[in-house]
């Protein structure tokens, strides 16, 4: 998503000299190969893959009989994070100043390696694009703060030596996050932002001129969340919303497109209690409808980012359902997700629409 994003923005803008940075081994399933699916070199002038190490390291019982010492962990992590931030800072001074820097996810207390590059690399301009839903969950917490913030910092330490630490820390080890003072949304969404910051429209206007239109299959794709992987539902109250789903399209024939972190055991449980066949797909589901191939006649999910991308993209050609979940099956973040499908529901951009439907 991410890509697929920096690529219309490079396009819309209208962009010169484009360099482009990947990250790898954060446990995501796509890596080097996938993104090499999906890009074009010949559109970037230069591309590069940043590996970093995960620095979260739990104890193992298959290591020196089960006695690694959660200590022991911590030290791996700390220097596995100043491995990870000297990679990170020897990209910025490699490109010394840019002209705009754009950013795949802003969130706080999540991609704080994204949080930190603003503060090493020299930027006229900083712009969020979109990485699914989770830029309104951005743009919220940008409004909750009236001005530039650092929520993790510390009580300053007493004596000497915690203080050199602290600095050293903060000069070798630890991400900088303090908040940007002003941002420029480039995201297909619509949303009111905090003084300062201002939103470019994505029309996915590159996407839709390289799509031809195709013959409709009438199937259903209906696509995948990791909502229950991700603690927004238990895995039943998932199970049970699709079969409320496949009872509303009245046994219509349905094809499930999973997310690439929806677990095996759940896509069993899928083909056999809720009888959908399932399809994986190595590229977005974007990506995969422009490229040729017959057209299902709906595209549905919950509160999936897809489905808005998709309704810029084909406007009527492909109908757009998103299923209303109950409130009360929600076990966190159930204002958020109403405000998802309230924006889904006033959806209206190149005559396209997304129906909402109440499960």
């Amino acid at each position: 998503m991410q890509l697929l994003n920096a690529t219309e923005a490079k396009f819309q803008l209208n962009l010169q000299s484009n360099h482009l940075i990947i990250l790898l081994g954060l446990g995501y399933s796509a890596e080097e190969e996938t993104y090499k699916r999906l890009l074009n070199p010949k559109e970037w002038d230069t591309v590069r893959y940043l590996k970093l190490f995960n620095t979260h390291l739990q104890p193992s019982r298959a290591l020196f009989k089960g006695a690694i010492p959660r200590k022991l962990c911590g030290y791996i992590d700390l220097g596995r994070q100043f491995l990870n931030r000297r990679a990170v800072d020897r990209i910025a001074r490699d490109f010394g100043e840019v002209d705009a820097l754009f950013l795949g996810n802003y969130l706080e207390e999540w991609e704080l390696y994204m949080r930190h590059f603003p503060h090493v690399l020299k930027h006229k301009s900083l712009y969020l694009i979109d990485d699914g839903t989770d830029v309104l969950k951005i743009n919220e917490e940008r409004r909750r703060k009236p001005s530039v913030t650092d929520s993790r910092v510390n009580p300053r330490p007493s004596g000497a030596w915690p203080r050199i630490k602290r600095s050293l820390r903060r000069a070798l080890i630890d991400w900088q996050v303090q908040e940007a003072e002003k941002v420029i949304f480039f995201t297909a969404y619509e949303f009111q932002v905090r003084p300062g910051d201002r939103i470019i429209k994505n029309s996915y206007s590159r996407l839709r001129q390289r799509t031809t239109e195709n013959n409709q299959s009438g199937d259903i794709f209906f696509l995948g969340q990791c909502l229950s992987e991700d603690g927004y539902l238990t895995r039943q109250a998932y199970l049970s919303s699709l079969e409320k789903v496949k009872a509303q399209c009245e046994n219509r024939p349905i094809v499930y497109l999973p997310h690439p972190r929806e677990t095996e055991s759940l896509l069993s449980e899928i083909r056999t209690r809720i009888k959908w066949p399932i399809k994986r797909l190595d590229v977005p589901v974007e990506w995969h409808l422009s490229r040729g191939g017959s057209w299902p006649s709906r595209i549905a999910s919950f509160f999936c980012s897809a489905l808005p991308n998709c309704a810029a993209i084909f406007g009527d050609k492909i109908k757009i359902t998103a299923f209303r979940i109950q409130r009360r099956d929600f076990l966190k973040w159930p204002d958020f997700v109403d405000a998802v499908y309230d924006k889904f529901a006033a959806w209206r951009i190149e005559g396209s629409a997304i129906e909402v439907v109440q499960l």
